[in-house]
This record gives structure tokens, sequence and C-alpha cells, in this order.
């Protein structure tokens, strides 16, 4: 961490500013956030790439590896980054950032994320622009259908960790991600969630939670209740099909598209899946949620 402040500091001083002058201060906390979002998708990546190696003896698709079970415990050795952000930065900016020496920094750089929307600094992760389709990290292709045209069929998809591998990189080819590295950080985050989800079963429905309600479906079950591995509820599955995919919500491919649709929308989350995390569902190194 003092190396990344270090750095940060000499960002900073190489734009001629002053870290004890409010604008070097703001620049400072940018110039901080920045080499701590290149550092954490460095290890992520590392990791990745580790796992990828780990699994390679399980892949089943497209040659790609497979990657380690992700597991309600996440990673081991990253420890939990609430909301994104990095061990033990809590919440809320300063109302005074002292010297800022590289000793002193961290605890005055709390509450990034805000403090830098307060500050006016625009979303720098969200959606890519049309050029990132030739670097190979896909887009939405959203068809959006009638609820009433979903599907209810429980055929008998198998399930697993290696069988999501499978849909996984199925869905990645079916929505036009071919970077190796978008692959790896979407593999990651959705082993991740449809583990959490459904332990890896496309036939899982919540009958517990506040969505199982409405008349019954053609599988009996309430109408507006999660389903699949990604566990969406039909008006997502629907507002967010993808073009080319089966209108059955419990047919792994079309839920994980769905489901993917609807992250990068609702949420932000990039064509390549680099600030995925933000998600804590999808994120192996905080405890999940549903999202």
């Amino acid at each position: 961490m003092t190396g990344v402040i270090h750095q940060a500091i000499a960002d900073v001083e190489a734009l001629g500013l002053s870290t004890h002058t409010p604008q070097g201060k703001r620049a400072l906390i940018e110039a901080v956030e920045r080499r701590l979002r290149e550092t954490q998708n460095t290890v992520a990546d590392g990791r990745a790439d580790a796992a990828t190696h780990a699994a390679s003896a399980d892949t089943t698709a497209a040659g790609y590896g497979g990657i380690s079970p992700a597991g309600a415990g996440g990673l081991p050795g990253m420890g939990a980054m609430p909301g994104g952000g990095m061990p033990g930065m809590g919440g809320g900016m300063p109302g005074g950032l002292g010297s800022l020496s590289p000793a002193s920094a961290l605890s005055g750089l709390t509450g990034m994320a805000s403090g830098l929307s307060a500050l006016g600094k625009s979303d720098t992760e969200g959606w890519r622009d049309a050029s990132d389709r030739g670097r190979g990290f896909g887009k939405a292709q959203v068809e959006r259908i009638a609820e009433k045209e979903v599907q209810f069929d429980r055929k008998a998809f198998p399930g697993g960790e290696k069988a999501y591998i499978g849909y996984i990189n199925q869905m990645l080819d079916a929505q036009g991600v071919t970077d190796p590295a978008a692959r790896k950080r979407w593999m990651t985050g959705y082993l991740t969630a449809t583990y959490r989800e459904s332990s890896y079963n496309p036939l899982a429905i919540n009958l517990s939670d506040s969505n199982a309600h409405g008349r019954p479906a053609s599988d009996s079950m309430p109408w507006n209740s999660s389903r699949g591995g990604a566990q969406t509820i039909p008006a997502t599955f629907a507002a967010y099909h993808q073009a080319g995919t089966s209108r059955n919500i419990y047919d792994p491919v079309a839920n994980l598209c769905a489901s993917r649709n609807y992250v990068m929308a609702r949420y932000g989350v990039a064509a390549d899946g680099s600030n995925l995390s933000k998600v804590a569902q999808f994120n192996p190194n905080v405890s999940g949620h549903g999202y």
C-alpha cells in the first residue's frame, strides 16, 4: 500500500501540484484510486490465470480452462473488499486530509468512491463504446420478449461445476466475448454467482424469497419465482432475453445470457467484466447477496 501511495504522490507531483493544496489533495485521491484499481485488476487477473491452470484437466468447452470452485468462502489470500474498496478503508471523506505523507495518507483517503462522486468525477467503469466489439468484449444483444412467452420446461439439464464451465463458455460465445482476459473475469464471476445462487443447479427455484408469488406457471411453481442457475425471475428473463437463445428460463445458456445482459444494464458492468467485482454476488472475495 505504501508503494501505491508513493506512486500516486509521484503522479501528482508530475503535474506540478503539491499534495498540501486543495487541488493537489483532490488529484492525489484520484491518483490513489486509479493505482488501487490497477493493482486490484492485476491481482484478479493473476488469480484467474492460476485458477485456470489448476483446473485445466477439467476443461469442457472451447479449450478454455476451468476455474476453481468459488464457493461462499471465495479465493484464498485476498481478504474482504466490501463495496469494491480495499480492507480497512472505511467510509466518509475527511474534512481535512492533513499533510498526506505516505505514512498518514492511507488513514485519510477513506470513502474514495463517494468522495470522488462528490467532486464530480465521472464513472470510468461503465459501458464501453462500440469499438470494444473489435477488441473481443462482446456486447448486450437483448431481444425482449413478452413475459407470457417465457417457457418453464424443466428438462434434465446437467448440473455441477463442470457443466457450468461449459454453459458459461457457451454464454460468452453467444455474446461475442472472445478476449481471453474478459472471458476469465466473466468465468470467475459467474462460477461464483451460480454456486451461490443455485449450487450449479439449472433447475433450482426459490420458493421462499419475496419473488415467490403469483399464479402457478406451467411448472406448477409461483410465476414470479427466481429460477435456474443464475436465479432470474420471468420478468427479468423476458426483458433481457438474449437474441438467438431459448425462451425456456431453465435453459442454462439462455438463463446466463439474460443474467449477463441484466447485470451490464442494471449495474453498469463493463462488457469486458473489468468492474464485475463491484456486484458482490459475483465477487469471490466478499460475502455475496442477491443481485
